[in-house]
């Protein structure tokens, strides 16, 4: 279920810029069932020229192949309940040309982890990144609830990562709606990094899905109140 609301997201938002999914598992069974369902789900709704493709886990290869796919792939989503990381950082820090976006949803407890730890300190010590809160130029660690993750989340408990260099998705949101020039500049430089630097979020889940139905909900009001006044 997590692939496949990741995978409507990402064609809702993103469908047009999309050329493929890729879905690694170790039941082709069920990546079958999925691709067949949003495949439908994509000729109906956004008519993306993705295509869909299985990696297979426990394949004898797997590493090699998965190595090889990372060196070109622009966002990787982790959604399982791993104990140890799903490949080295190496995949995403050599060997490549451009930058990568990374979400980690699946560990949520202090024995989960699905990113090297070495992968979190590379995104940290980027000095084309830049840090909202603190004003630096190097990268940070995004996450929906900072002390959580850094009590509770594998990824984050023994990385020996501080508190400064991880930075709430709720500081940017507020931080956009500031005004002034002072603040225009750290808008922006936080937009670039976004969007083109090399991009970690682990998230905890709960509370961005609290904030996310909110506005839903909020939205669905407001649309309501406008046909009432028409």
């Amino acid at each position: 279920m997590q692939a496949l609301w990741h995978t409507r997201l990402i064609l809702t938002f993103r469908g047009s810029e999309v050329k493929n999914i890729t879905y690694a598992s170790p039941t082709k069974d069920q990546v079958d069932k999925l691709i067949a369902t949003v495949t439908k789900e994509n000729q109906a709704r956004w008519k993306s020229n993705a295509s869909f493709h299985f990696i297979d886990t426990t394949a004898r290869n797997y590493q090699r192949d998965l190595q090889a796919l990372l060196k070109t792939t622009d966002a990787i989503f982790c959604t399982t309940p791993s104990q140890k990381p799903l490949f080295p950082a190496s995949y995403l820090t050599q060997g490549r040309s451009h930058q990568a976006f990374i979400s980690a949803i699946g560990s949520w407890q202090p024995q989960m982890i699905e990113l090297d730890h070495a992968l979190l300190h590379h995104a940290i010590s980027a000095n084309d990144g830049y840090n909202s809160v603190t004003g630096e130029s190097r990268g940070v660690v995004l996450t929906d609830d900072r002390d959580f993750a850094l009590q509770n989340c594998g990824e984050l408990v023994n990385s020996g990562i501080p508190a400064r260099d991880v930075v709430e998705l709720g500081e940017i949101i507020a931080l956009r709606k500031l005004k002034g020039n002072p603040t225009r500049d750290r808008i922006d430089k936080t937009t670039k990094f976004i969007s083109e630097g090399f991009v970690v979020y682990k998230s905890i889940g709960v509370s961005l899905t609290d904030l996310t139905a909110s506005n839903a909900i909020l939205e669905l009001a407001k649309n309501k109140q406008r046909q009432q006044h028409l």
